[in-house]
């Protein structure tokens, strides 16, 4: 049987089983994955902050629920990977973060060169999108989502897809700081690049 994904060393031959190794680990876990996994709970265990690398071409995780998964009280990071998510739309309980991939309910996630196959939402903590990557079109149309109470600073990625960002909340109380540097736009055929519904912030430099 060939092994998806490994953690410290150790290789499982699903994502799931990878997970509850490292939900009993304590520290800084990194998750190797290797080729196609899907990922359909939320990130919980004894770990302070777990990292999903990919170390193939076809690395990818696909997101694979309805609503949305949560990682309450830790750090994430995801390098090198695609990222996708099942198709889905506004439901009551999730909103839109149900038309891509993110994690909710977290303190940070950082994404270094990662390729958004429909998108990308983020709705709490702090969340970087950097190192090269690429936002297509999610199932509600908009690149990525920033949504809610969030801090979002989106550096050096590029929007291959006919629509950009969208900053919304339901709400007035509720408030999306967005920092936007040396992102390429050029694909984003419908303007403006940026629509602001509900924000507190936006922050733009040195973008095409």
């Amino acid at each position: 049987v060939i092994p998806v994904a490994s953690v410290n060393g150790t290789s499982y031959t699903t994502l799931a089983e990878a997970l509850s190794a490292a939900s009993a680990m304590t520290g800084d876990v990194t998750v190797e994955i290797y080729e196609k996994v899907t990922l359909n709970q939320s990130l919980s265990g004894s770990y302070s902050s777990i990292k999903f690398v990919g170390k193939d071409t076809d690395a990818e995780i696909y997101l694979d629920v309805q609503g949305y998964i949560t990682a309450t009280g830790k750090n994430v990071a995801f390098e090198d990977l695609k990222l996708s998510k099942s198709p889905g739309g506004f439901i009551t309980n999730a909103g839109f973060m149900n038309v891509a991939f993110g994690v909710y309910d977290v303190t940070e996630v950082t994404y270094t060169n990662c390729v958004f196959a429909n998108g990308a939402y983020a709705s709490s903590g702090n969340v970087t999108y950097t190192g090269g990557c690429i936002f297509k079109r999610s199932h509600d149309k908009y690149g990525l989502w920033a949504y809610g109470n969030v801090d979002v600073t989106v550096n050096g990625c590029t929007f291959a897809n006919d629509r950009g960002i969208k900053m919304y909340a339901e709400g007035a109380a509720k408030t999306v700081d967005l920092t936007v540097k040396n992102t390429d736009f050029s694909a984003v055929n419908n303007k403006p690049a940026i629509v602001l519904t509900y924000g507190e912030k936006v922050t733009l430099q040195g973008n095409t």
